[in-house]
């Protein structure tokens, strides 16, 4: 939370949707001028889910004054889990750094090394501390569960990086504290995922290898991609742009399908990079006749 004011600020912060809450949905928080604070709650995700799914919950905050702000959680029986003694203690941690006074004359700056990053992806951070103290001092340096220690000359500027894997776009608090004082910079991550076309909803999943048959599928992107091209062999679908879902359909033969129904597709994501996909649609085809079945053996025995 940041109070953006030159005087102080008391404000609540209310967790108004989450999967689950430990210990309260309510925070008061006092803000010196232009101060940012960390306001920790410990979220409890539902114990039983079933293997195999990636479950999405909503997080919303809102503050006394108004504010409001929003998160996706996701969470799934593959993910690593923490216990709650665990969060609290990561919660008693930040309290006693509540109870520290920010650094006198030191400045932090950290930026990312790309304007992108893709989700998973290990980011290099570039930082530079600015020490205009006559002391110089010994400090830990910590972004997210890593850190390091840097030695802060005086009256120096001293030049660092550090690395941590993104997941989603967001800030990251970049921490530099010893015994009795602290400093908080913010990093901004412009965090994409891994494009990719995929399909769902085939029908029918059956079909007999004589019939003219209506034949539909979805098109699939989670994510924004451009200049799409996707060749079907007896005709081609170009979008400029696409993301969510497209429905095609198709009416075709059912000896066609023997091999299934492949497709060439070219796209570019969100980061200007450019994408080759082919696939290959599997249907069961049945009352295939015993001449096909030995004409399509003699086809694959030579290709």
């Amino acid at each position: 939370m940041e109070n953006l004011q030159d005087y102080y600020v008391s404000a609540s912060v209310i967790i108004t949707k989450a999967p689950g809450l430990y210990g309260g949905n309510t925070r008061q928080v006092l803000l010196e001028p232009k101060e940012t604070k960390i306001v920790p709650f410990i979220l409890e995700t539902p114990s039983n889910i079933d293997e195999g799914f990636i479950y999405t919950s909503t997080l919303e905050a809102t503050t006394s004054f108004g504010g409001i702000a929003t998160s996706q959680i996701k969470y799934s029986q593959e993910y690593d889990s923490m216990s709650l003694e665990s969060a609290r203690r990561i919660v008693d941690s930040l309290k006693e750094r509540e109870e520290k006074t920010t650094f006198p004359n030191l400045h932090l700056e950290c930026t990312p090394d790309k304007p992108v990053y893709y989700s998973t992806e290990t980011a290099k951070i570039e930082c530079k501390l600015s020490n205009k103290n006559v002391a110089s001092y010994k400090l830990n340096v910590c972004i997210k569960e890593s850190c390091t220690l840097v030695n802060a000359k005086s009256n120096q500027l001293t030049f660092f990086d550090l690395t941590a894997q993104v997941t989603d776009k967001g800030r990251i608090p970049v921490i530099i504290e010893n015994n009795n004082n602290i400093l908080t910079a913010y990093v901004d991550f412009n965090v994409i995922k891994k494009a990719e076309i995929y399909v769902t909803d085939i029908s029918p999943s059956k079909i007999n290898y004589k019939d003219l048959v209506d034949f539909s599928f979805t098109l699939n992107s989670d994510t924004s991609i451009s200049n799409v091209f996707i060749d079907f062999g007896f005709d081609t679908l170009a979008m400029d742009n696409f993301q969510g879902a497209k429905e095609i359909n198709i009416q075709t033969r059912g000896s066609s399908l023997y091999k299934g129904f492949p497709f060439h597709a070219t796209y570019t994501d969100e980061a200007g990079k450019q994408y080759t996909q082919d696939e290959i649609l599997t249907l069961q085809v049945e009352n295939t006749p015993f001449y096909a079945v030995i004409t399509w053996w003699f086809i694959d025995l030579f290709s």
